[in-house]
């Protein structure tokens, strides 16, 4: 899966020694500024953290920030804030504001329909227990494309494509996103993501960041369709059950799934499974893979959208097609952290009363 993701949604927090993930640098004015103040100068620099480390790194602040309410997640991110809930709630109205346009179903490409021949993951949704054909061949995956510009084959250029936002001008990116939402069962397929910060720099001329969209996240995009669906379903909003990434070719995310493996060859459904405690599921949940879906789960924690829900495991397989590496996401409701006793009914109170 094309992946071109921009993760810097918010800034991960010191939480991850950023000392040491960040080369740092100060001059003799601003060490003297530090002196003065008594402040400890940060230590010497130490050899780069190793990619894998630095995503475990990341993936132990989502899982944290998906396990805690809002207003604790929101004291993981940098700068501080008190709550870190997502503003985008209205499908179109939204995304088409911003820019982002729905490509009509049968300018989409054929194949994206195909998830037993093209994707081979027919069998893993079969034993998952949901529907295994997208809505084009009778099953329940819609699958969708959006894109960042006008998909009109008469648009033109779409580096002369603009739209205005509160009376400010703003250039299309040609920024694509293309995915499946199954509501019914819940599932949330993710096939080929193009971030508009990506994007940008394809353009001529290249768009500088003050010219891309605020809504620019696939977990922002993703939520508005998902949200929509369950509407139209009206199905339950907390049913969402399992995330898939296919066909991954993102470079850093290959490498660190072939480190949780330990180097050995990755093998077919159900691959290998990684639970929270381990090192492997914070690893490939802080790569570009894994962290839209933490965002997705962490900015929808409102009492009427998700709630709390976090990834209580991680399976990395290879697809049927081209062994080519994916990754499973399950979605459970995190447990409270002080469950209350069950209160016995009257009838087994009556039970347990002793004999007068």
């Amino acid at each position: 899966m094309k992946l071109f993701f921009a993760t810097g949604l918010l800034a991960l927090a010191a939480f991850c020694d950023a000392r040491r993930i960040f080369a740092q640098s100060l001059t003799k004015d601003a060490s003297a500024v530090l002196e003065a103040r008594q402040v400890p100068a940060p230590p010497p620099l130490e050899a780069p953290i190793p990619l894998f480390e630095r995503c475990k790194c990341k993936g132990e602040v989502m899982l944290q920030a998906m396990r805690s309410s809002d207003a604790e997640a929101a004291k993981f991110f940098d700068p501080k804030r008190t709550f870190i809930q997502s503003p985008y709630k209205d499908y179109p109205t939204d995304l088409n504001k911003w820019g982002w346009q729905d490509v009509p179903v049968d300018r989409i490409r054929p194949y994206y329909f195909e998830l037993d021949y093209a994707w081979g993951i027919a069998n893993v949704l079969r034993d998952l227990g949901v529907s295994d054909k997208s809505t084009e061949d009778g099953g329940n995956n819609e699958v969708v494309t959006v894109q960042h510009n006008r998909p009109e084959r008469d648009a033109g250029s779409i580096d002369k494509q603009t739209y205005t936002v509160d009376g400010k001008e703003y250039r299309a990116t040609g920024a694509s996103f293309s995915f499946s939402v199954n509501a019914i069962d819940g599932v949330i397929i993710a096939m080929d993501r193009i971030s508009p910060r990506f994007s940008a720099k394809k353009r001529i001329p290249k768009i500088p960041d003050d010219q891309l969209p605020q809504l620019n996240q696939w977990s922002d995009v993703g939520w508005l369709y998902y949200l929509d669906r369950v509407n139209k379903m009206r199905v339950p909003l907390r049913r969402v059950k399992y995330f898939l990434s296919l066909m991954i070719t993102n470079g850093e995310s290959l490498m660190v799934i072939g480190e949780a493996l330990d180097g050995k060859p990755i093998k077919p459904w159900p691959g290998a499974t990684f639970l929270p405690d381990s090192d492997g599921y914070k690893a490939i949940l802080g790569t570009a893979n894994g962290i839209g879906i933490g965002y997705f789960l962490i900015q929808h924690k409102d009492r009427e959208q998700l709630g709390n829900m976090y990834v209580s495991q991680i399976q990395a397989f290879s697809c049927k097609v081209k062994d080519d590496f994916c990754l499973l996401f399950k979605i459970l409701p995190v447990e409270p952290a002080n469950p209350k006793p069950p209160v016995p009914s009257p009838a087994l109170q009556d039970i347990t009363k002793p004999e007068s």
